[in-house]
């Protein structure tokens, strides 16, 4: 999943079911790191701690939101997955 933005300080990422109708019924969130994983290719990763994913136990089909703070908004989605 790529987005693009300007600066990664201000991005969430945050679980929801894929059947969500707005951004506030998320799962869970994170907030993204400013460092880069990969300068050059200017990659990122975020990794949950295991008790933030309790609630997206649940089996069902979840989804990844990009969300801006900055700019009040989803900037990116990743692809359906399923929990089981």
């Amino acid at each position: 999943m790529y987005i693009n933005v300007e600066s990664f300080k201000d991005v969430s990422v945050c679980v929801v079911q894929s059947d969500y109708r707005h951004y506030y019924d998320y799962v869970t969130y994170i907030w993204a790191s400013e460092s880069p994983l990969d300068t050059t290719a200017c990659l990122h990763t975020v990794t949950f701690p295991a008790s933030y994913l309790l609630h997206a136990s649940t089996p069902g089909h979840y989804c990844l939101l990009y969300f801006s703070a900055l700019r009040h908004s989803v900037v990116g989605y990743s692809q359906q997955f399923t929990v089981s």
